[in-house]
């Protein structure tokens, strides 16, 4: 908070990219396909993103995620809720976090990549936060996902975060 208040004393307005672990996640876990995609269009600054890890209930804490992602056909379905997701109506993709599988505490937790605009992905409320800033609660509803929409590996999805 002190560097916060400190910087916005300057002349130059100056933000630490909110979203900044994330272009740390794709390099470390994105296939060529998503680097391509993804990765260069962030890297570029011609892309924005956000992640979604935090639940009502259970904050980031891994063995209270309930948003499941069950493997459908070829692809994914996604049911859950997030909360306290910064920067959503800006950006371009998100990295969500759900759990694959049963499993406690870290086990089955997949990262997923989910595109600005697919089908049961809504933002469900704006939240007021200090100093005017905005988070954001989310649903996902039946949401499908291809097959490539994961980032990294199945349950692996903490490690590279």
């Amino acid at each position: 908070m002190a560097v916060n208040e400190e910087l916005w004393r300057t002349i130059v307005p100056f933000t630490f990219p909110p979203d900044s672990p994330n272009l740390h996640m794709l390099m470390a876990v994105a296939t060529p396909e998503q680097k391509t995609k993804y990765l260069e269009p962030y890297a570029r600054g011609d892309a924005k993103s956000c992640i979604a890890v935090s639940e009502p209930g259970a904050g980031a804490d891994p063995s209270g995620m309930t948003t499941k992602a069950e493997p459908v056909g070829n692809g994914w379905v996604v049911n859950g809720r997030k909360i306290w997701v910064s920067r959503v109506p800006e950006a371009d993709f998100i990295i969500l976090m759900a759990r694959v599988g049963g499993g406690k505490r870290r086990e089955g937790i997949t990262a997923f990549i989910v595109e600005r605009g697919t089908e049961g992905f809504v933002i469900e409320r704006e939240i007021p936060m200090i100093g005017g800033h905005r988070t954001y609660e989310l649903v996902f509803e039946d949401m499908h996902l291809p097959a490539n929409a994961i980032l990294g590996e199945v349950g692996q999805g903490f490690a590279p975060m």
